[in-house]
């Protein structure tokens, strides 16, 4: 186990190289047999890359900042009216209307059926795998169940509607991927990916967002050095651990790892 941000640097620039990112046997049955965590090398790259072309930077700027922006202000006016708001929760509900909107095409109704699916799930991660009832691990497997019907239901219905439906999210850019003879990309791959990438998307953020209420109430002051972001990140790292397998012999700082 490894908390020096020297030592990280080091094994994430070798990446693929003498290091390649490895999850628990819960990860690997719970995020799916072909999404992201059974990708290496180009592969990986390759998924990557196409997750870049709906929420990368060039997006983000013509696009993405301007639909974040009215969704939250749609949410904060919402937390307004009420007597008491759980951040945790109305982030989390703020967050994945946006994800499944950009990802899936769905609408707020459906994006929030989506989240019920999500429950027990990072717990689950880094949990013994025993898919019995009353385990957060069964309870993950029979979210992804309910989830990956969804996802599937939202490939039908992009397919149904020939590109006509007025919207252009990563469904579009999955299916066009897909017509290409030379792809890796099949649908079982593509609905693996979405799956994991709309959870990472809604808890990650949603936590960071709850730890920066929480810092800006104790610390209002780092508000006028506009460091907000940066000491969230940096004081709620809300990832429970990045895994790596070692692919041969490494020495780190004269030790043998």
């Amino acid at each position: 186990m490894s908390t020096d941000q020297e030592v990280n640097q080091y094994i994430f620039g070798q990446e693929g190289k003498m290091f390649q990112a490895w999850y628990t046997q819960s990860g690997f049955r719970i995020t799916g047999e072909k999404g992201l965590p059974v990708h290496a090398g180009n592969s990986h790259k390759y998924l990557r890359n196409l997750i870049r072309d709906i929420v990368g930077l060039e997006n983000l700027k013509e696009e993405l900042v301007h639909e974040m922006d009215r969704i939250t202000r749609k949410h904060l006016s919402r937390w307004a009216l009420s007597h008491e708001v759980d951040v945790k929760d109305a982030a989390e509900i703020m967050v994945i209307e946006l994800g499944a909107k950009k990802f899936l095409g769905l609408e707020e109704g459906k994006s929030l059926e989506l989240r019920e699916n999500y429950k027990n799930f990072k717990d689950a991660l880094i949990s013994f795998p025993l898919n019995i009832p009353g385990t957060a691990f069964h309870e993950a497997m029979q979210g992804r169940e309910r989830a990956i019907k969804m996802i599937r239901s939202a490939f039908d219905a992009k397919r149904s509607s020939d590109g006509n439906d007025g919207h252009d999210d990563f469904l579009d850019v999955i299916m066009r991927e897909m017509e290409d003879e030379n792809t890796i990309l099949t649908r079982d791959v593509a609905t693996d990916v979405l799956f994991l990438v709309l959870f990472a998307s809604f808890e990650t953020t949603s936590t960071t967002i709850a730890m920066a209420l929480h810092f800006l109430h104790r610390h209002p002051n780092v508000l006028q050095h506009l460091k907000v972001i940066n000491e969230t990140v940096r004081l709620a790292d809300n990832v429970p651990g990045m895994f790596r397998k070692v692919m041969q012999d490494v020495k780190v700082k004269g030790k043998k790892i």
